[in-house]
């Protein structure tokens, strides 16, 4: 009898154990926001995240906060502006070396453009902002950007047909 209790005992701790490690075997369900959950981000919303997380990591007051995200917005329309013009630019291959060669220098120019805007913004920046402040917003920029394609690049996507 003894030992049936034994085996008993050894059986519901091996069961407890399994139990216990499945747990921490399956991932938790938690509290997310919803684009860290694989649902799609809106420009809006990635706009908004990266704002925020520049703010925060470049440590801005609310004055420096009240300059920065008007201008930075700004910014990001004109740049999108560029942007699109440059896009639409891409969408066919030209038909002769001539053409290409054309296309290709515009996208030069645009490329130029938006650096020439950023740098015109980035002296806005430092007019009102001191520049270890926008060192900083600039090195969050470009940290956030990596943060989510890293993000993406890991995010299970549905094959298009």
């Amino acid at each position: 009898m003894m030992m049936g209790k034994s085996i008993l005992r050894t059986l519901v701790l091996c069961l407890a154990l399994m139990v216990a490690g499945g747990a921490y075997a399956h991932p938790q369900q938690d509290k997310k926001e919803p684009r860290e959950r694989n649902k799609p981000m809106s420009p809006q919303d990635y706009q908004k995240a990266l704002i925020d997380y520049m703010v925060k990591e470049a440590e801005l007051n609310t004055h420096e906060q009240a300059v920065f995200v008007p201008l930075y917005k700004e910014l990001e329309a004109r740049k999108r502006r560029v942007f699109e013009k440059r896009k639409k630019l891409g969408n066919k291959k030209p038909q002769s070396e001539t053409e290409c060669r054309e296309v290709i220098q515009q996208q030069d120019k645009y490329d130029l453009e938006i650096k020439k805007i950023e740098q015109q913004y980035h002296n806005k920046f430092l007019e009102k902002i001191s520049a270890s402040k926008v060192y900083d917003i600039l090195k969050a920029e470009n940290r956030f950007h990596r943060k989510m394609l890293k993000h993406w690049s890991n995010t299970p996507r549905k094959h298009r047909e």
